[in-house]
């Protein structure tokens, strides 16, 4: 998300320490908002992931070529 004129950006990233009072598993979270121009318009992009991504990318992979 690229901030233009008249575009204000507001973002959050919580520690890991907080992470776990949501998610045990959760490994990043990431909050942004955007509000353009007049400010009764914006964009809200919650970005996540979990601490096993690389295991379920392997898994996934794994799977994909059984199918094969």
């Amino acid at each position: 998300m690229a901030a233009k004129e008249d575009q204000a950006v507001y973002a959050y990233v919580w520690e890991e320490s907080a992470l776990s009072k949501i998610d045990p598993n959760l490994g990043f979270l990431s909050v942004e908002v955007a509000s353009y121009g007049d400010y009764k318009t914006g964009q809200v992009k919650v970005i996540y992931q979990y601490k096993n991504m690389d295991d379920c990318v392997k898994e996934s992979k794994e799977s994909q070529a059984d199918n094969l």
